[in-house]
């Protein structure tokens, strides 16, 4: 019985996280889809990046990301460059103007947060706390798995060519 409660649990949690994120794009997103802040976030939080591996973080085609990145670069909110390794290949960064809007943006999805969760009693505010040093686990796990899943797959891409 302990497996089907984690699964549960593991279903209503890929599923509330996804509806969080999309709800938060919506309310604080200004009309930039969810795709396009994810880049900004990975961007802000890891430096600049080739187009090829946001598009594959995100799970998308890479003309989609060039695309996007290009719209982003036109907003002035991100920079493609030359990647010093292979000048074949783009690297976007984010400008000064784009981290900006990403530290607003988090600002603004918290105090939409914080406001759908004022109604919480302290107990529950306390569970959801706790809840999230838990979740960050969970994310450390996922994120090193899809790191390693993109190293497994580019290992196997180099093989076939």
């Amino acid at each position: 019985m302990q497996a089907q409660v984690t699964d549960d649990t593991a279903a209503s949690v890929s599923r509330i996280s996804g509806s969080i994120s999309r709800y938060l794009g919506r309310i604080v997103g200004q009309g930039r889809s969810v795709s396009a802040w994810r880049v900004l976030g990975t961007l802000a939080d890891h430096g600049p990046r080739r187009i090829g591996d946001l598009a594959a973080g995100e799970r998308i085609a890479q003309p989609t990301m060039t695309s996007m990145v290009q719209r982003l670069d036109n907003e002035g909110l991100v920079r493609k460059t030359a990647d010093p390794a292979d000048h074949r290949a783009s690297l976007a960064e984010l400008t000064a103007q784009g981290l900006e809007q990403v530290h607003a943006y988090r600002r603004r999805a918290a105090d939409a947060l914080n406001e759908a969760m004022v109604h919480l009693d302290a107990e529950q505010r306390n569970m959801l706390a706790d809840a999230v040093s838990v979740l960050e686990q969970v994310a450390q796990q996922l994120q090193e798995h899809a790191l390693n899943e993109n190293h497994h797959a580019s290992a196997k891409k180099s093989i076939t060519e």
